[in-house]
């Protein structure tokens, strides 16, 4: 009887073949009777902190990757979070700094200019749009690290907004929080109806699970991913796969691309396989089919679900 210590080199050929017969079951969804095949991309973004220049600067790279993925057939794109303004860390500045220019280079949706951009190009291409700014709102009085939903047809859907922040300065001492009752934002697009994390508020098993039974077909996870852009973030892909899994939906999972963020962005179908997995550390554009129709049937699930646990007395 042999005894392992590392991974079984069948299974990692394994994975790449169930990888393989994923990709080519999802892409024969597409036009087929009782299917729903969507190609579904992500732009692993290279982040750049730039002030109001660079903002710009963004939105037009944006725009472009649109254009480049519509040609591709994408219809729902995932950019990282706070794309636009640029993810502001200690390689920009210190956290005064980075409050800065959060707040200087926000963005109120229904005035501005870039956001204008994003959506004249996305109407252009037909696509559904979701991308990280920096949201003002109230009036200017508080501002939020937010993730823009853009439908078809250019059309804003909203916004969900940060909740929690993490918990370091380069976020709790630049953006406010939003209550917890507002952690669950889910958007009816023209694509497929989604739910929508951003980066650390995704990584709480429970707001999925919510988001689910709120009527989401498809998670989009938009992420910075601060870490190590040479051996990438690993938690992500297997995080994403056990989201599909447990919710039998789709995973986007987008992160960004910098000296200090970790790329390995992923797509995973309905069930788990992760389909596409970008390099670490690298900008680059992540495309594959995902079958909405396969995330149809959940109710294995929901019918087993204990919504109210209450503790058990242990079994002698």
């Amino acid at each position: 009887m042999k005894t392992f210590r590392d991974i079984a080199p069948a299974f990692l050929e394994n994975f790449k073949t169930f990888a393989q017969q994923t990709r080519e079951a999802s892409a024969k969804a597409v036009g087929k009777d009782g299917q729903r095949g969507i190609v579904a991309g992500m732009y692993q973004m290279a982040n750049h902190c730039d002030g109001e220049k660079g903002k710009q600067a963004n939105t037009e790279r944006i725009c472009r990757a649109v254009a480049a993925l519509a040609k591709r057939g994408v219809k729902l794109l995932a950019c990282p979070e706070m794309c636009l303004q640029g993810y502001f860390t200690w390689v920009n500045g210190d956290a005064d700094k980075a409050r800065a220019a959060g707040r200087n280079l926000a963005d109120d949706a229904a005035t501005s200019s870039q956001i204008a951009q994003l959506r004249k190009a996305a109407r252009a291409a037909g696509m559904v749009l979701v991308f990280g700014f920096s949201e003002k709102a109230s009036g200017g009085k508080k501002v939020f690290n937010s993730i823009g939903v853009i439908d078809a047809d250019g059309k804003w859907l909203g916004s969900h907004r940060k909740n929690p922040l993490f918990p370091w300065d380069f976020e709790t001492k630049v953006f406010d929080e939003p209550p917890k009752a507002d952690r669950v934002s889910v958007f009816k697009t023209k694509a497929a109806t989604i739910g929508v994390t951003n980066c650390f508020d995704g990584s709480f098993p429970e707001t999925i699970r919510a988001l689910r039974l709120a009527g989401a077909e498809m998670l989009v996870w938009c992420n910075a991913a601060v870490g190590d852009p040479v051996m990438g973030n690993f938690d992500r892909v297997p995080t994403a796969s056990s989201y599909a899994t447990a919710h039998n939906m789709p995973v986007v999972c987008c992160n960004g691309a910098a000296e200090n963020l970790s790329g390995t962005s992923n797509i995973c179908a309905a069930g788990g396989v992760p389909m596409v997995v970008l390099p670490p550390g690298e900008e680059g554009y992540g495309v594959a089919t995902v079958n909405l129709a396969a995330a149809a049937n959940w109710e294995i699930y929901r019918t087993r679900l204990v919504l109210k646990p209450k503790a058990q007395t242990p079994r002698p």
